[in-house]
């Protein structure tokens, strides 16, 4: 339950203590048992990072002419991303929070580059951009914040990827904007980068990848001689390339770059305004106000590693990728929906077993990974930490597998599929208290993980206005006050 205000004052190692004991409650990230969400960089760098970090935590950015050195930081990050998947001097970019905040500002810049540069563009109408299915979700927000059309176009069942024929024939007056990804979160692959650009460039319009968890991995593959397709802004029609730091350039939320082919288009992006009687407000992003920690702990952090560090480090994320992917198509009951690697991106699948079911036993035995829905699949984003881990991941797999096999053969499965044809007649409103009463259990630490039944659920709903709504039912229950 949450607290009221107290009436008098804490003392400082009171409260300390007390954010000890919360912190107990979080998944740990740091012993190789997470395949999400935090990305450790290791024990030699993460006290400096702490150090950078609450150095400058009370720092702002919104004015660069206030704090010079959150300036040069900044422009000294974007430099370094420019040298490793840039295409020349003339590129521009812009450090944002994350890679949701990089995309809205690509939309956003597209939308404000079209009214000067797409004259075709019919009044009234909105402009459109087009993605493959596997895109973020960060474009549909961009899309829904700033009135932009999305055209989605499908991935092949085999590949993963899109046709670059569909984004073709999908090009219309009011395209501005074609997006591939470096690779797709959900797979791990890359799309088809160069056909894509191409395609923008011929027909004049932008051209965005979205290299926000794969930017780092794939550049310094290539730089350690490792064959990687064109995805970055060396690809002739790309006009800009997301990349986030606080993934695998290991440094501290919220770090992402942007970058564009130049400063014009990067121009589109910033905001101003003259007419407020409190002066001029300016601003390069979504944020006002934003704390100069992360900045300078990614400032730090690039340069602890250099160039040879972080070659060091994804040498040893290929090596560890392509261990794990022998060993999953090793493992009875399970394969890889990818047989090769792309990306230090993996995804489990099962032909014969609920996969969300071995991932729920899974977690139970302290893993941490995301869910997939196509195909259902446990996703894997391996990082150097997995070392130390990799023998126990896949011993807990194989007891996984067994645990979910006695969970179908008494019953369950059959039972399981009742339930879901049950849930299709089902009015929303009941599913949504079902859908509350196991977010309690998720936020409960002391009870047994079942994310498989959430995911069965969702996967009955045939309409997508009615998962979304018990989506936000869920999100809803979790932020109570």
């Amino acid at each position: 339950m949450s607290k009221p205000w107290n009436t008098e004052g804490r003392s400082a190692g009171d409260l300390l203590v007390e954010l000890e004991k919360l912190k107990s409650s979080d998944i740990e990230w740091k012993n190789g048992k997470s395949f999400c969400l935090s990305y450790y960089g290791g024990d030699d760098v993460y006290p400096m990072l702490e150090k950078a970090n609450a150095m400058f935590m009370s720092e702002n950015a919104l004015n660069p002419t206030a704090f010079k050195s959150l300036r040069k930081m900044e422009n000294d990050v974007v430099s370094m991303l420019r040298d490793l998947l840039g295409s020349g001097p003339e590129n521009r970019g812009t450090m944002t929070t994350g890679g949701t905040e990089s995309i809205l500002m690509v939309v956003k810049a597209a939308r404000e580059w079209a009214s000067s540069a797409l004259p075709r563009l019919p009044k009234g109408t909105k402009p459109k951009m087009i993605l493959p299915t596997t895109a973020h979700p960060a474009f549909d927000k961009a899309a829904h914040y700033f009135g932009v059309e999305m055209c989605k176009i499908p991935v092949s069942g085999q590949s993963f990827r899109p046709d670059p024929e569909d984004y073709k024939k999908n090009i219309c007056e009011r395209t501005i904007l074609l997006v591939a990804s470096a690779p797709s979160y959900p797979h791990g692959v890359v799309d088809p980068v160069e056909q894509v650009a191409a395609l923008a460039a011929k027909n004049k319009i932008l051209c965005h990848v979205d290299a926000c968890i794969g930017g780092l991995v794939l550049g310094f593959w290539r730089e350690a001689g490792l064959k990687v397709p064109g995805f970055d802004l060396k690809v002739p029609g790309v006009t800009s390339i997301s990349v986030d730091l606080h993934k695998y350039g290991f440094c501290p939320k919220g770090a992402s770059v942007v970058l564009y082919k130049n400063g014009k288009l990067r121009r589109k992006q910033f905001f101003c305004c003259t007419g407020w009687e409190g002066g001029v407000y300016i601003s390069t992003t979504v944020l006002g106000s934003k704390s100069g920690g992360p900045i300078a702990a990614a400032w730090a952090c690039l340069q602890y590693f250099g160039k040879d560090g972080y070659v060091q480090k994804f040498n040893l994320v290929h090596e560890l990728t392509c261990r794990f992917l022998e060993r999953i198509e090793a493992t009875e009951g399970v394969y890889s929906i990818t047989k090769e690697v792309e990306s230090s991106i993996l995804a489990i699948a099962s032909k014969e077993l609920d996969i969300y079911k071995v991932a729920d036993r899974m977690q139970d035995k302290g893993w941490t990974f995301d869910r997939n829905t196509t195909p259902p699949s446990i996703h894997l984003s391996v990082m150097p930490v997995h070392a130390v881990s990799i023998g126990l991941f896949f011993t807990d797999l194989v007891d996984s597998i067994t645990l979910a096999r006695k969970e179908d053969s008494s019953g369950k499965k059959i039972l399981g599929a009742i339930a879901n044809a049950a849930i299709k007649l089902t009015p929303k409103s009941i599913i949504q208290k079902v859908a509350r009463s196991q977010t309690k259990a998720l936020g409960d630490s002391s009870e047994r993980t079942e994310t498989a039944s959430i995911y069965g659920m969702m996967g009955t709903l045939e309409k997508k206005g009615a998962l979304g709504e018990v989506a936000l039912d869920i999100l809803d229950n979790f932020y109570d006050q």
